[in-house]
């Protein structure tokens, strides 16, 4: 997974609660434009309510949409690190291996007035993909921050 790891975004933050306070607290629609949904002990999926390019709009049946990894990791009485991270999108790897097999295929068997001159735009696809999914995961990582923020904010003050 290495070679993906430029393609992905993690992030590791460092909130000064302590993970029953983190856990107890976490709404399920924080009002921030995502849902919070818990996989596992000390994991969640955050959903982006609406996310362009995945066809999903929260309600609507269909795939999870833009969606980042969230795992809450005790480290203090007091500290919890939270980490956020993406993962490689099956939509990118489809949209790829589409580029290659029609680009192949025009390379060794042309049809008549495609003009090959045009083939450098078809590895275009995916890069356009990956930013559009990349720009909606970013902006879903800085709610999602926004949103811790205002715990550590709320239970301080």
């Amino acid at each position: 997974m290495g070679v993906f790891n430029q393609f992905l975004l993690y992030k590791q933050i460092d909130i000064p609660l302590s993970l029953e306070y983190l856990e107890n607290n976490l709404s399920g629609e924080p009002g921030h434009g995502f849902t919070i949904v818990e996989t596992e002990d000390h994991q969640y999926k955050c959903l982006s309510n609406f996310s362009l390019g995945t066809m999903v709009a929260r309600g609507s049946s269909g795939g999870d949409g833009i969606k980042i990894y969230m795992t809450f990791d005790p480290y203090l009485a007091f500290r919890t690190t939270v980490t956020l991270k993406t993962k490689l999108r099956p939509e990118l790897i489809f949209a790829a291996a589409v580029v290659v097999l029609m680009t192949t295929i025009m390379i060794f068997q042309p049809s008549p007035g495609f003009n090959n001159n045009n083939l450098f735009l078809f590895p275009l696809i995916p890069v356009w993909l990956w930013l559009a999914y990349r720009a909606q995961e970013y902006l879903l990582l800085k709610r999602i921050e926004s949103y811790l923020n205002e715990m550590v904010n709320n239970k301080t003050s």
